[in-house]
């Protein structure tokens, strides 16, 4: 069963953190959009985590309260980083998928990035702002005693 959602965005240090759990035993997994439905509606079912322990990155940041509803007595951990130092990371590896990837993982990257910042092509101030408001609902929707704010800097 989940007990550890990894709630911050790509380019955060989200794998590492991923890597950090399994590395603690947890039956972790990193970005599974096929795990999460990437448009839900209200027949989905978001107890779709029982088989394993940790989520880390896209979809689950987008699903948080969701996951959350799900899994109550799961931990909650927010990786974060210098914004401009984000920004350049994440327009690095969006234009790095659109470049050199196959034309399904571009596709894949777009749905996600459209998911999570409003449009798929990297576009500095809607990704910026939706970086920021993200991790402010995160840290105002969610009790002090269950979130770890990790800043990878």
């Amino acid at each position: 069963m989940l007990q550890v959602i990894g709630v911050g965005l790509p380019r955060t240090g989200t794998r590492s953190l991923c890597e950090a759990l399994r590395i603690l035993g947890y039956n972790a997994v990193h970005c599974e959009p096929e795990r999460l439905p990437l448009w839900p509606d209200e027949n989905t079912d978001w107890k779709c985590c029982e088989d394993i322990e940790a989520i880390t990155d896209t979809p689950a940041p987008r699903y948080w309260r969701e996951l959350c509803g799900a899994y109550p007595e799961a931990k909650v951990i927010l990786t974060v980083r210098d914004e401009s130092e984000w920004w350049t990371s994440i327009e690095r590896h969006v234009n790095t998928i659109r470049v050199q990837g196959s034309a399904e993982s571009v596709v894949r990257a777009d749905a996600l990035h459209a998911l999570l910042f409003g449009c798929a092509k990297p576009n500095e101030y809607w990704y910026r702002r939706r970086f920021r408001e993200h991790n402010e609902r995160v840290i105002r929707g969610i009790a002090a005693g269950e979130l770890l704010v990790f800043d990878v800097a």
